[in-house]
């Protein structure tokens, strides 16, 4: 669920000016219009073909998720996602056939109540359509998505289990 924020009455550090409410209210909704989008259309075909999708859905696995090289029984690619908002990771995983647990229980610790999160995940050579797709727009895990595909070619170029 997006919750509508205010806006910050400073300026942030580098001197950008906050937006003003109606614009930042506008681009809330606009978010929120796309995830709704997302569950109202065939949702393959428009994450192929809608760039904003991608670009939103980039944005949120590089804000929210990992990809490592897992060592536990040999080692494994593995790419996860984890939020407290279960329906984007739905919609992801109609895409990219993963599996989607529980990360966390909603619990209130120290008189702080804490949501309960879910988490996507796909591992191996299952983890690489989705990786290659969020590669474009990737900002923060450019690097980690890098090394994640070339690991993966890498294990079937040397024939690694």
């Amino acid at each position: 669920m997006i919750t509508i924020l205010q806006p910050v009455k400073y300026f942030p550090v580098g001197g950008l000016q906050p937006y003003p409410q109606t614009i930042y209210l506008n681009i809330l909704q606009e978010n929120k219009n796309m995830v709704e989008n997302i569950k109202d259309v065939d949702i393959v075909e428009n994450l192929r073909k809608d760039n904003r999708i991608k670009g939103y859905i980039t944005g949120f696995f590089d804000a929210e998720g990992c990809t490592q090289i897992h060592s536990e029984n040999g080692y494994v690619l593995e790419t996860f996602i984890t939020q407290s908002y279960i329906p984007i990771l739905e919609k992801i995983d109609k895409i990219f056939k993963g599996h989607i647990g529980v990360h966390s229980k909603e619990s209130i610790k120290d008189g702080i109540h804490r949501k309960g999160a879910w988490r996507w995940r796909v591992s191996s050579d299952k983890a690489v359509p989705f990786l290659e797709y969020v590669l474009e727009y990737s900002i923060e895990k450019r690097e980690q998505i890098e090394l994640s595909l070339e690991y993966q070619r890498m294990k079937h170029t040397l024939n690694i289990d």
